[in-house]
């Protein structure tokens, strides 16, 4: 797996939510599971950016969310339900490493904002 896939939903997700009524939810939630895919599909990557620190790389990723969240927040909407789909498919993949997988997540985490 190439890392603009595995950024691709982190950017797409940017405001994802878990209970996901919320960016704060999608974000903390899309931050895990990118996490969990991360560790299984790319383990070296893993460990050289986070030595195998679940906690470091959680907080990274929902750093980047939040930074790309600030940036577009004021021309992009977070669509709960979109977020929704979203964690709900990254948690199915979430230990899946085919391009099955990647799509799957691209597709239903690519609605996850609405730019006006």
């Amino acid at each position: 797996m190439n890392r603009l896939t595995m950024l691709f939903p982190l950017l797409a997700l940017s405001l994802s939510v878990g209970c996901y009524n919320d960016s704060d939810s999608f974000i903390e939630a899309s931050a895990k599971f990118s996490c969990v895919r991360l560790d299984e599909c790319d383990r070296s990557a893993f460990e050289d950016r986070y030595n195998g620190d679940m906690s470091a790389c959680r907080i990274d990723y929902e750093d980047k969310l939040e930074d790309v969240y600030d940036f577009i927040g004021g021309v992009c909407e977070y669509v709960p339900e979109e977020g929704k789909k979203c964690i709900s498919t990254q948690r199915a993949y979430k230990r899946d490493c085919s391009s099955t997988a990647d799509n799957a997540i691209n597709n239903d985490c690519d609605k996850v904002v609405d730019c006006f």
